[in-house]
Order: structure tokens, then sequence, then C-alpha cells
């Protein structure tokens, strides 16, 4: 007992000590912002083991930009942290390769990019998938479908397979593509696929998200649904208003909140009856949403109702949609 309560202490001991040595980085790292001071900041940064430098360091230079971002990675280029994320790469656990993949980014470089290929033939398909994702960020992946083979099946069924499209999107749009439209796919690569796609308003999609808004896949279909959505595109009309009937609630919601984000005026009847209707409650509570969204024809509708109900006619949208659903 008595050694546990010494290997206890020492242990609280240390968390504080480090808690303090993060403290003052972080303080360090700002200030050098301000005064450019390097040889304080080298300092401060070998004065702290390696593992800590590198994760306040890489946690604040996540949140610059720009010249400034640039200047401090420069710095901590200069101290034995590339060498840190070489050695965690190869022989750290599974979380230590995982933030050194991503920390990677920070220290470009020859060896820096040899270390992530190795990092694809990892035994944890989380660490090939990180690697892949900053690989990708680096722009140094030719061969996508090459690099998504090594990531493997098991690494394919997580959600961080939209991170990896996100950041391959603009080397490798067309590949990403096929992703989406290939039936031999997982369910959740083919969705991480159609949403890398919809982070930009490119209305080159337009005709895929519309065909795979009638996929026999929940999933593909609600994804392809929420993309047409977000593209706002008048010629999207069609497949939107045919996905307020489908059989699944969440395409039915994804439908409806399109509706709202276009301004689908001839749908307003398909939201009253949604509204008024529909099994699911976050399907009335979307169609209500979208109704007050849809200017004079969607307020004067809303209105209609809430009069029928008994709610004044100035009583307004947020009230008769809470009330229809605490109902």
């Amino acid at each position: 007992m008595t050694l546990i309560i010494v290997i206890r202490t020492r242990e609280a001991g240390r968390s504080l000590q480090n808690q303090t040595l993060a403290k003052e980085l972080r303080h360090a790292l700002i200030e050098f912002s301000v005064d450019k001071d390097e040889k304080k900041l080298l300092k401060r940064l070998r004065a702290c083991p390696e593992r800590l430098a590198l994760e306040v360091g890489f946690s604040f230079i996540d949140l610059l930009r720009g010249d400034e971002r640039a200047m401090i990675e420069a710095s901590l280029r200069k101290t034995n942290l590339p060498n840190k994320i070489l050695t965690d790469l190869r022989r750290g656990n599974v979380a230590q390769k995982i933030f050194a993949a991503e920390a990677s980014l920070a220290f470009d470089g020859g060896n820096i990019r040899k270390a992530l290929w190795r990092a694809l033939d990892d035994r944890s398909p989380d660490v090939r998938l990180a690697a892949a994702i900053s690989l990708a960020r680096l722009r140094d992946i030719r061969a996508l479908g090459l690099v998504f083979r090594l990531i493997g099946p098991q690494g394919h069924i997580s959600r961080r397979m939209l991170k990896f499209f996100e950041a391959a999107f603009d080397q490798h749009d067309t590949e990403i593509t096929h992703y989406a439209i290939d039936p031999e796919q997982s369910t959740n690569v083919r969705v991480c696929a159609v949403q890398a796609l919809s982070q930009r308003t490119d209305y080159r999609f337009l005709a895929l998200f519309s065909r795979l808004a009638t996929n026999p896949s929940n999933e593909v279909a609600a994804a392809a649904i929420h993309a047409l959505g977000k593209l706002g595109h008048p010629a999207a009309a069609k497949s939107i208003i045919g996905a307020l009937s489908h059989p699944d609630w969440e395409v039915r919601a994804r439908a409806v909140m399109a509706v709202g984000k276009i301004g689908l005026e001839d749908a307003a009847d398909h939201l009253v009856a949604l509204l008024q209707s529909d099994e699911n409650w976050h399907v009335r509570f979307a169609a209500g949403r979208s109704l007050s969204k849809l200017g004079l024809v969607g307020n004067s509708t809303l209105q209609q109702l809430g009069s029928r109900s008994g709610l004044e006619a100035g009583e307004g949208v947020d009230l008769l949609v809470w009330r229809e659903l605490a109902g």
C-alpha cells in the first residue's frame, strides 16, 4: 500500500509539473508571435520533455495559418522534434503513431514523407489511415487507389475516411467520384466520398448527386440529398421533392431541409403534409423549419396552421414548431 501511495504521489507531481511546463510553453509561443525572439522560444522548447513540446507545439500551430504558422514551424524544425516524429512513427504505440502522423504536417521533409509511407504498412488500420490523410494533405499521393488499398477494409469503415477524401480532393476528385458510385464499395466509403465531393460548390456533381438520391442504400441516398441541398441549385428540385416521400425517415428529413435551403415553394404542400402527419418527429420539426424559410408562402401557411391549432397568427413559427414537437 505504501508503494502505491508513493507511485501515485510521484505521478501526481509529474502531472502538475507537465501542466506548468505546457502553460509556460503556450505563453512562450504567444510571445514569439509578437516579439519574434526565436532564441527564447527554442530555450523554452528544449526545456520541455519532447512529447510534451510536440503536443503543445502542434496544437498551437494547428490554430494558425499563413506566415505566422510557417514561422513557428521553422523554429520547431530547429529542435529535435522532427526526430521524435520519426521515432514515434516507427516505435510508438497506436495513439503515439497517430499523433505523430498528424503532427508530421509541421515537419514536412523527405524523411518525414518516407516514414509516412512506411506507416501505411502498420498493423493498425487507424495508423494507416492517419498516415494516408497526412500524405494527402502533403499532396504526396499519385495513385489514390494504391493508398486506398493499403488503408484496408478495417480502415474503410472509419468516419475518418471523409478526412482522407477531403484531403485528396484537389488532386483526385475523379477517383473519389468513382468510389461514390461503385456498388462494390462499403456504405461508409460511398457516403464519405459523397460528403467529400459536396464540400465544394461544384455543379459538376449535380447529376451524380441526383442519380445517387435514388440509391438503394438509405445512407447513400441521404448523403446525396444533403449534397443537393448544399449545392442549392434549382435543377435538383425534382430529386429533392421525390425524396420527400422516401420510406426512410433520414432521407425524408434531408430532403425537407434541402427544400428550405433552396427555397422550393412548389414543395410547400408536401411540407405541410409531413408537418401534420409524418411518423418521425425529426421530419416534422424539419418541415416546420423549412416552411418558415419559404418566404410569404411558407409563413402564411404556418399562420393558417397555427390558427387551426388555436395559436394566434402572430405567435411565430418557432412556437408553432415547438408545440407541434411537444404534442
